[in-house]
C-alpha cells in the first residue's frame, strides 16, 4: 500500500491529508526506508509495509486529537520515539502543535533530526532517558505518546510525573491491555479504551485486536 492510499482512506474516514503533507509523508517513509538499512528503526519484515503497520496505526492517534483538541494548540511528548512513530507523523498533521520527540539513542536521534531538517519539521529532538529529561524540563506537556515503549503498568509508572501534571497519556495497546497491568492503578487512574471502526482497521493487520488508550491521573 502506497501513502497515496492511505491518503484516500483517511479522507473516507474524514480525514484531510493535504498535499504539502501527502509529499512530506512520501519523504518521510523514503528516509524511513533509506535509513533502516543503516540502523534498526523497525523490523526487517516491516520494510515493505511501513504504511501498513506504521502509517496507518499513527493516523489512530492523529484522529484522536483531532476529535478531542477541538483545533487548539497543544505541547506533545512523543516518548521512545524511535523511528518517530507517531511523532513525526503528528507533527506533519499539526503544524501548529508543540512537539518534543524524545528518545534516548544517539543514531535514532540523528534519524529524527535528518527527518525534521529534509521535510522541514518544526519539532524538537531530545536525546535522553524520560527519567532524566523530566527532572530538567520545566515545559508543561498537554499529551504523551507512546508506541511499543512498555507494558502498560510499567509505561504509566514511568510517565507519571507528567500525568500528575495534568499531562494525559495515548497510546497502542491490545484488547487484552488489562492484563499489563495492576487493578490497583484504577484506583489512581482512568483507563480509557478507544476503539477503531472498521473503515481503517481492516487495511492494517497490525491494528487487528488493537485499541488505543487514554490514560489520566485522577486529580483531587
Amino acid at each position: 500500500m502506497k501513502t497515496e492510499q492511505i491518503v484516500l482512506l483517511l479522507e473516507k474516514e474524514g480525514i484531510v491529508v493535504n498535499k504539502r503533507q501527502t509529499r512530506q509523508l512520501e519523504q518521510y517513509v523514503k528516509l524511513l526506508r533509506q535509513w533502516n538499512t543503516k540502523i534498526r528503526l523497525i523490523s526487517k519484515g516491516d520494510q515493505n509495509f511501513v504504511e501498513e503497520r506504521h502509517i496507518l496505526p499513527s493516523f489512530m492517534f492523529v484522529k484522536f486529537l483531532i476529535d478531542n483538541t477541538a483545533g487548539d494548540n497543544a505541547t506533545v511528548l512523543d516518548i521512545g520515539s524511535g523511528a518517530g512513530l507517531p511523532g513525526v507523523v503528528l507533527s506533519i498533521m499539526f503544524p501548529e502543535f508543540e512537539f518534543v520527540l524524545l528518545d534516548s539513542s544517539r543514531k535514532k536521534t540523528l534519524f529524527l533530526n535528518k527527518v525534521k531538517e529534509e521535510i522541514r519539521l518544526k519539532y524538537r529532538v531530545v536525546c535522553d532517558r524520560f527519567e532524566e529529561w523530566v527532572k530538567r524540563e520545566e515545559m508543561p506537556i498537554d499529551w504523551v505518546v507512546a508506541r511499543a515503549v512498555a507494558p502498560l503498568g510499567e509505561l504509566i509508572a514511568l510517565v507519571q510525573p507528567a500525568l500528575t501534571k495534568k499531562a494525559k497519556l495515548l497510546t497502542l495497546k491490545g484488547l487484552d491491555f488489562e492484563k499489563e497491568y495492576k487493578k490497583e492503578l484504577n484506583d489512581k487512574y482512568v483507563i480509557t479504551p478507544v476503539y477503531f471502526d472498521d473503515g481503517l482497521n481492516r487495511f492494517s493487520d497490525y491494528l487487528e485486536n488493537k485499541c488505543l488508550l487514554k490514560v489520566e491521573f485522577k486529580h483531587g
